[in-house]
């Protein structure tokens, strides 16, 4: 059995108030970590990542098989959970998250994970860091296209505007991982929002 340690750490730092929610925990020999984040300045943001969070923490606990379907499903329950609470507001009331999640069966030595939106998760493999998941984001696309060159990005004017986000009326793609990937003796994830990143 793998030895996994987890550490989490939340504040405000140069914003007025903080709308990331954090959970994690272990079902048998599985371990999660999931981080959302009130988007975009909406109203209600940390209400939004508190329901995502709660959402899919209880459905990553429930999980009796550890593959790439349960672990979308999750999310995509908690954009559900989400959206329920939003009948009645217009456009500009909904509330908003991104998410990122880490699921790990430390028996196997695998894992996976799962976002939406432009919270992130980084992988550190003998030194050498890596970011896992892609932005939902605008900058991210017109990096993509080459409209601007990635050191561009962070100063972009709309580089906080969102192309996907939990508690959207249209159902936001969830990027997932295929397959288990295999973990290294020593490998760290870092999943933060962009909050940390964007410093």
């Amino acid at each position: 059995m793998m030895h996994i340690e987890v550490a989490t750490r939340s504040e405000v730092g140069q914003r007025s108030h903080n709308e990331d929610d954090l959970r994690h925990g272990t079902s048998g020999q599985q371990v999660y970590a999931i981080v959302s984040d009130g988007a975009g300045g909406h109203s209600n943001g940390a209400m939004a990542s508190d329901i995502v969070v709660r959402t899919a923490t209880v459905l990553l606990q429930r999980a009796t098989v550890f593959n790439a379907a349960v672990l979308e499903a999750a999310i995509e329950e908690a954009n559900e959970v989400l959206n329920m609470g939003q009948h009645g507001f217009t456009s500009q009331q909904r509330m908003h998250a991104t998410v990122v999640a880490l699921w790990i069966d430390a028996e196997l030595g695998e894992a996976m994970w799962a976002h939406v939106g432009d919270s992130r998760l980084y992988r550190v493999r003998q030194g050498r860091a890596e970011q896992l998941t892609m932005d939902d984001s605008v900058v991210q696309h017109m990096v993509n296209a080459g409209y601007i060159k990635p050191e561009e990005a962070k100063h972009h004017p709309r580089k906080n505007q969102l192309l996907a986000a939990m508690g959207s009326e249209e159902t936001p793609h969830v990027h997932v991982t295929k397959q288990p990937e295999r973990i290294l003796d020593g490998d760290v994830f870092l999943l933060c929002s962009d909050g940390w990143w964007d410093q």
